[in-house]
């Protein structure tokens, strides 16, 4: 698989360019944490719910177009913030959410997590998705986040464009 940015996000770095060094920042570290969220499914060190290559596998192969975002979020309502900058990214803006077919969703913690925050993850993403799209859900306890802070990265697949291709 490959990571692609939106023609449209490069289009507008190069066009500011007084704004170029933010804006490169901004994106560098969406990119890093899609990168982390990766990292979550594939390294992770032990996990109280459990997802790997073959998960990450299953939900991409021969699924077309694929998208993933990683939202992080802190507080009292760190699961909504979480799956709300997930849903919102950058890399999520041309696509039908609801035309996925097959959905990987992992959470990673910087500390403990009650079961209402999985759940509430589920249902908020659960919204902008089909009814019969194949969901795997992962969640896992990573010491190097802070303590309170909550990541959620979502990989959609079998995705069509919201806007036709000119």
């Amino acid at each position: 698989s490959h990571i692609i940015l939106p023609h449209e996000i490069v289009t507008i770095i190069s066009e500011e360019k007084s704004e170029q060094l933010n804006e490169i920042n901004e994106l560098m570290e969406k990119v890093n944490n899609i990168i982390i969220g990766i990292k979550g499914i594939l390294f992770h060190k032990a996990s109280l719910i459990n997802l790997d290559f073959a998960d990450l596998k299953s939900v991409m192969s021969n699924a077309g177009l694929a998208v993933i975002g990683t939202g992080v979020g802190w507080g009292e309502n760190r699961a909504l913030l979480a799956v709300e900058s997930a849903i919102s990214s950058t890399f999520m803006t041309d696509l039908k959410h609801s035309s996925a077919q097959h959905c990987l969703i992992n959470v990673i913690s910087g500390s403990e997590i009650h079961p209402e925050e999985l759940d509430h993850v589920n249902t908020i993403i659960a919204k902008i998705l089909p009814e019969d799209v194949l969901v795997i859900m992962g969640f896992n306890i990573d010491t190097e986040l802070n303590s309170g802070e909550l990541m959620v990265t979502l990989v959609l697949a079998g995705l069509k464009k919201s806007k036709p291709v000119v």
